[in-house]
């Protein structure tokens, strides 16, 4: 047996057909579309010989199957297949992706017992080939037969008492005469705690602070300004700051327009607000989110060093619910440029071109329950939240201590075996080391992104 069917013969349980009839079925259908539990029936393998016949027993196994990146389920008899093979197939056709296109682009998982994804493969035995089932097929993910290319890694040199001389000539660059000016563009939605954080720690390094918001969400959800509300708290950097608003689009039932397409108008309306901050050619402009925030000493090096490329994507240590959950550094979006007439504020891949270890991005560290209940529904993947239940406070507190996922879902992976090496919870750490200065400084007032403070307070929106 190789790895995949190991794993999957441990989980086949002692004497077992598959359990669940058609009742159990209908009733778990009904609590899925009500957003509550959903149980799963054991996970088997059936042996399919080639007399062998579900129907003949008047069994019927329905199952709900569900492809990313499309908003309805289908439903399929298992029991109308004998291999895996063919049920792909199936489920190709059903939703209207040609086999002979789309079969070596998507594969078949289901989730067992302890909630543990495996890859749904046929095996074969002594007894012929094995169908592996479950009483749920969860996803049919998409497999890119090209990951997009690598980014060319810049090595980032720093210590604490080495002069910027000696860090621009590590990089290959030299030390200049006089700084640049830096921007810092964002487009702001309701994450107050980082913004605070974000503007505390760059601020001896920033001209100007670049803040633009709307009165809706990306997915035309009315949203107040909620910077404008909280201007007091940012008075610190009054002078610094250039604020913007943008009129969003309210979304109209029965009608739908692409989240991504309403968060493209507004990035494209950032493009005016930079102008109108008064950059000029040569100045560093950083757009990134809120929460992608560069370290002061990446600032420092691209405001001193001549020499650095144009545009360099920042490579960010990735962390989710808080610091005590760091991911790894997949973060990439946010972007150093040199700014020209040519620069235009995007928050996708520009080059190849990535500088290491340049800061941290802490997604959904918010401290309040109902931010993360606004911001699962909010931004462009809110289509991920496909049930009710997932908006519990009680489960999003759970999933928060533990470290998993909020949507329930894979991680999103080119190969199955990313996928597994970054299944399950995120491991806690104790480290509370090379985090925001002001971040520590202030930990008294943000326990809950620091090690051991998991719990969220539970009061109502503003």
């Amino acid at each position: 047996m190789d790895k995949w069917d190991l794993e999957l013969g441990l989980a086949l349980p002692s004497n077992s057909p598959c359990a669940g009839s058609n009742d159990d079925m209908e009733e778990e259908e009904e609590e899925e579309e009500e957003g509550e539990k959903v149980t799963h029936p054991t996970l088997c393998l059936l042996p399919l010989t080639p007399g062998h016949s579900w129907r003949k027993k008047r069994h019927r196994m329905y199952v709900k199957v569900k492809m990313e990146g499309v908003g309805i389920a289908r439903k399929v008899d298992l029991t109308m297949h004998h291999s895996f093979h063919t049920l792909n197939h199936a489920l190709l056709h059903m939703f209207g992706k040609p086999p002979h296109q789309f079969s070596n682009s998507y594969r078949l998982l289901f989730q067992d017992q302890q909630g543990h994804w495996l890859l749904a493969k046929d095996i074969q035995s002594k007894e012929g080939p094995l169908l592996c089932v479950a009483s749920i097929i969860g996803v049919i993910i998409p497999l890119w037969d090209n990951p997009p290319k690598p980014f060319t890694r810049i090595p980032h040199y720093y210590a604490e008492n080495v002069t910027m001389d000696l860090l621009c000539h590590l990089h290959g660059w030299s030390l200049r005469s006089h700084p640049r000016r830096v921007f810092d563009a964002i487009i702001f939605s309701n994450e107050l705690d980082m913004l605070d954080i974000r503007w505390h720690e760059l601020q001896p390094y920033v001209s100007k602070f670049i803040i633009l918001e709307s009165n809706t969400t990306f997915t035309g959800i009315p949203k107040p300004h909620y910077f404008e509300l909280n201007r007091e708290r940012f008075a610190f950097a009054k002078e610094q700051t250039v604020h913007g608003t943008f009129p969003g689009k309210l979304a109209v039932q029965g009608s739908y327009e692409d989240p991504f397409l309403l968060e493209g108008r507004q990035r494209a309306a950032m493009n005016s607000l930079i102008r109108r901050a008064g950059i000029s050619n040569g100045d560093i402009l950083i757009m990134a989110d809120t929460d992608e925030i560069p370290s002061p000493h990446t600032l420092k090096l691209l405001q001193w060093c001549d020499g650095i490329p144009p545009l360099m994507h920042l490579e960010l240590k990735h962390y989710m619910y808080s610091y005590e959950f760091p991911v790894d550094y997949s973060s990439w979006r946010a972007t150093a440029h040199v700014y020209s007439q040519h620069t235009q504020y995007r928050h996708s891949r520009q080059t190849d071109l990535m500088l290491a270890d340049a800061g941290w991005h802490c997604s959904f560290c918010f401290r309040k329950m109902w931010e993360f209940v606004f911001k699962m529904t909010a931004y462009s993947h809110a289509d991920r939240v496909r049930y009710k239940s997932f908006l519990s406070h009680s489960r999003i507190q759970d999933i928060i201590c533990r470290g998993d996922d909020l949507f329930d879902m894979l991680p999103e992976e080119y190969t199955f075996k990313d996928i597994i090496k970054k299944m399950g919870s995120i491991p806690p750490s104790a480290s509370a080391v090379h985090l925001p200065a002001y971040l520590i400084q202030n930990a008294h007032n943000f326990k809950f992104l620091l090690p051991g403070g998991c719990l969220r307070e539970t009061q109502t929106p503003p």
